[in-house]
């Protein structure tokens, strides 16, 4: 898997786990161990996946207020 790929699949690792999806269902839905989202989450409490995942929110922002507007 590339560095971006990985990093976008990280992204949606967090927030499924911020939706209060259960670990399982996150680690099924990606193809990885319920350690790797633990990992994933640890990293991205840490810093290295959390601005990466603030700028896709920030993206998404634009976006919806664009449609709106």
């Amino acid at each position: 898997m590339r560095q971006k790929e990985r990093s976008e699949r990280n992204i949606r690792v967090v927030l499924m786990s911020m939706r209060q999806v259960p670990r399982k269902e996150v680690a099924e839905a990606f193809g990885i161990t319920e350690r790797q989202v633990r990992r994933i989450m640890s990293d991205w409490r840490e810093g290295s996946v959390k601005k990466e995942t603030e700028l896709a929110v920030e993206a998404v922002d634009k976006a919806l207020k664009e449609i709106r507007g």
